[in-house]
């Protein structure tokens, strides 16, 4: 998985380089694609270490939440400085 992605931005950085907008749509619509054929597999790992009662409320929405919680601190202004 992390070898495709890194071919996808090496895509992507040639498209920037080059200036070239078919490289960084093509780039655009493969991360697309990992994401919908690879993003399903975090969700598809809960069912094997919770119970069925813990899924549906609690354990995915922890999941969510503590992942959009890791994106906003990485991306907050002047962190850890």
């Amino acid at each position: 998985m992390k070898l495709a992605e890194i071919v996808i931005m090496a895509i992507c950085a040639m498209g920037l380089y080059w200036r070239n907008l078919s490289l960084l749509m093509v780039a655009l619509f493969l991360m697309g694609l990992h994401s919908t054929v690879f993003g399903p597999v975090k969700y598809a790992y809960l069912p094997q270490h919770l119970g069925q009662e813990e899924i549906v409320g609690r354990q995915t929405g922890s999941w969510k939440w503590a992942r959009f919680l890791a994106i906003l601190l990485r991306n907050a202004p002047g962190r850890f400085s």
